[in-house]
């Protein structure tokens, strides 16, 4: 009886670490996902130096959470988001607005990719 309340308990924690690894990644993602979108405006009505900032904050909260994601998520994901942040953010200061719009599509579809990745689906688990 004992083998089987720690059996128990070890699902509980498993679980409870998969629910919680989910809930971290998907709403990290949305807020660097907002971030972008906020940065697209700024570059869409020619705000250079306010996307300059929002993607500094955004690259510096993405930073910040790098030693998590490298964790949880694929390592080539992460570093892929990390290479285009930092291009994104050389095209907003060479006021390349095209290859910041290109790059800002390529980047947003990654990140909905991880996210539907951590999602409890069917596909996900199988």
């Amino acid at each position: 009886m004992k083998r089987i309340y720690i059996a128990i308990a070890f699902l509980i924690i498993a679980l409870t670490t998969g629910i919680f690894e989910m809930f971290y990644v998907t709403n990290k993602i949305d807020e660097l996902n907002e971030e972008i979108i906020s940065a697209d405006n700024l570059v869409k009505s020619e705000n250079y130096d306010g996307a300059k900032s929002v993607l500094a904050s955004a690259e510096s909260k993405w930073q910040k959470n790098l030693s998590i994601f490298d964790i949880l998520l694929i390592h080539d994901y992460v570093d892929e988001i990390s290479v285009n942040l930092s291009a994104m953010r050389s095209y907003v200061a060479t006021q390349s607005n095209d290859n910041y719009l290109a790059e800002s599509a390529g980047i947003k579809k990654q990140l909905t990719s991880i996210k539907d990745s951590e999602l409890v689906q069917i596909e996900n688990i199988l």
